[in-house]
């Protein structure tokens, strides 16, 4: 899977979320895309790590 980019554009996304997302694997970052629309707040990313 192709690099991810977090950067200033995700001025909503804390930074130790940054670091996080950063850190999982190409399966949990998939599983992320397909739920992108139904994730509402911040801390319903928990469930990926």
């Amino acid at each position: 899977m192709g690099k991810i980019e977090l950067n200033e554009d995700n001025r909503g996304l804390p930074k130790n979320y940054e670091n996080k997302i950063k850190s999982l694997s190409d399966d949990k970052i998939k599983a992320i895309g397909v739920d992108i629309f139904d994730i509402r707040k911040i801390g319903d990313l928990e469930k990926y790590f």
